[in-house]
């Protein structure tokens, strides 16, 4: 069933004061394609009232839900991963050169064994950072790639279903660990500021200016902390002595995985209840 007819069978699902879509991709599966037709309130093209799928043949619940949760799980990660992580991974090769030479001036700074130990510090961790930010771009290239597969041959299959749902709780995770070891280091950032601030050693006045800009940014506590107390909230598993490091990734893992779990479960249900046929 091509386009075009599912767009005039989908008007018999229409209600009063409705548009409907028929969104862009098929699900494929043993030579079998399906498409999705969303409705809306008219005129919003936002939040859906209702889901059609096309073509209507006699289908069990079961293969109903399994055809849903497909198209679930594609549409909806892929508006999550351009609209949240997308713009977290723009900005790796910027925050690459900024450290870099952060680093190396601090280097400059760092003439005596005092300074050389906060130096250390704030090494380890930029360093740090740095490894989130190269993780969440290798999980993002998977990613794209579903997404270039999707947009060239505008179907997906199971497979790239389950691809798109590995890489789900990778990013939560390091999300979390990176904005976590910015607020650890908040004090260790606030005494290194404050030691340049006083006295640029050997840095020049434009280089004295642009490191204590940077330690700023990286000393924003008030911004910090509200975004550990919300994810502590959403994520119960954290807790105090859970310190943000490369060990604490696999043992978060499990936990967000599981969360996702029952997130596709609730969000099956909720499309679920506003199929149409």
């Amino acid at each position: 069933m091509d386009r075009s007819t599912v767009e005039k069978e989908a008007k018999k699902y229409k209600k009063l004061l409705e548009n409907y879509y028929v969104m862009p991709f098929a699900f494929e599966e043993n030579g079998h394609k399906w498409m999705l037709v969303q409705y809306n309130r008219f005129p919003k093209k936002d939040d859906a009232i209702g889901f059609a799928i096309f073509p209507e043949r006699q289908m069990t619940l079961d293969e109903k839900e399994y055809i849903m949760g497909n198209f679930s799980s594609i549409f909806g990660g892929l508006l999550r991963i351009r609209n949240a992580v997308k713009p977290r991974i723009d900005v790796s090769e910027e925050l690459a050169r900024t450290n870099e030479r952060i680093n190396l001036l601090l280097d400059k700074w760092a003439d005596n064994a005092e300074r050389k130990l906060m130096v250390e510090k704030f090494n380890e961790f930029s360093d740090y950072v740095l490894w989130c930010q190269k993780e969440k771009k290798e999980k993002f290239r998977v990613a794209a790639e579903i997404e270039h597969k999707l947009f060239e041959t505008f179907t997906f299959t199971s497979e790239d279903r389950q691809r798109l749902l590995e890489v789900f709780p990778h990013f939560d995770v390091l999300i979390y660990l990176q904005q976590r070891r910015m607020y650890e280091q908040l004090d260790s950032n606030h005494q290194l500021l404050t030691s340049i601030k006083r006295d640029k050693g050997r840095l020049s006045r434009e280089d004295a200016s642009y490191v204590t800009e940077i330690l700023a940014a990286y000393y924003d506590r008030k911004s910090a902390r509200e975004f550990v107390q919300v994810l502590e909230e959403e994520f119960t598993l954290f807790k105090e002595d859970l310190m943000a490091g490369r060990e604490s990734y696999e043992k978060l893992l499990e936990f967000v995985a599981e969360k996702y779990a029952l997130k596709e479960a609730d969000d099956l249900r909720s499309n679920m209840g506003m199929l149409r046929n």
